[in-house]
């Protein structure tokens, strides 16, 4: 919204782990890759960064991982206090499997809720923001909140001129 509006945003995401999350180290990571987004200056209006910092996790807590979103690296030992590397990558666009539970409301009425992994996709594109998240980079995207697909306008205006 805030692109929308002309403002500069830039938006965090900690990728939960199986272990107790260690909002501290991931608060940590992520006001680092703040600062080398900014470090060139401020950002143009309208842009819009996509920032994911991996799980920070205390490990020793165990658990299962909350709603099924620790993904293939949720095995791996990490140090989540250690520095990772920032990346620069395109986000991942392979779409999203989706899993719904039936459930049934007080009022007796059936409903669908999500249940699906938040990171459980149907491909991973290598070099993407999903990939290198699950080898512990921190991931930088450059988004935009204009989706036309501005090359495409005049084949579509000539197409429906009458």
């Amino acid at each position: 919204e805030a692109a929308f509006l002309g403002i500069p945003a830039i938006a965090v995401s900690l990728h939960l782990g199986r272990g107790r999350t260690l909002f501290e180290a991931g608060a940590a990571h992520a006001r680092r890759a703040i600062d080398a987004v900014l470090a060139g200056g401020p950002l143009e209006p309208h842009a819009c960064i996509n920032i994911n910092v991996p799980r920070c996790e205390d490990q020793s807590s165990g658990g299962d991982a909350p709603r099924g979103e620790a993904g293939p690296d949720a095995g791996t030992p990490h140090d989540p206090l250690a520095p990772m590397p920032i990346t620069a990558c395109p986000m991942n666009v392979h779409g999203l499997i989706d899993r719904f539970e039936r459930r049934t409301s007080p009022g007796g009425q059936d409903y669908f809720w999500p249940a699906g992994g938040g990171l459980d996709f149907h491909g991973t594109e290598p070099g993407s923001d999903v990939d290198l998240l699950f080898k512990r980079h921190i991931t930088v995207t450059p988004l935009t909140f204009d989706l036309t697909q501005t090359a495409a306008l005049g084949t579509w205006k000539q197409r429906l001129s009458t």
